[in-house]
């Protein structure tokens, strides 16, 4: 799934219509130049990690199992891209 959200502010939570065996979240930097962003992530809605990504990496940050439907299964927060270097 692709998404297109404002850095920061926007939640961006997901929640299953259907039972989910396996659900793999992974982020990934396709900003141009030397851009580095940090990703802040959550499956619990209070504990929070912050994953940094450089330009063109890929990430796996969750690998939730058993998921229920209609439970909310993670959020996420994309934060303002660093230049790196400055």
């Amino acid at each position: 799934m692709e998404r297109w959200v404002q850095a920061e502010a926007e939640p961006n939570a997901f929640t299953p219509r259907r039972y989910t065996q396996l659900l793999q979240v992974q982020f990934e930097n396709l900003l141009g130049g030397d851009q580095e962003v940090n990703v802040k992530f959550t499956e619990d809605g209070t504990n929070w990690k912050t994953e940094r990504l450089s330009q063109g990496t890929l990430r796996e940050v969750a690998r939730l199992e058993d998921c229920k439907p209609r439970v909310q299964a993670f959020d996420y927060r994309i934060l303002a891209p660093l230049t790196v270097g400055r």
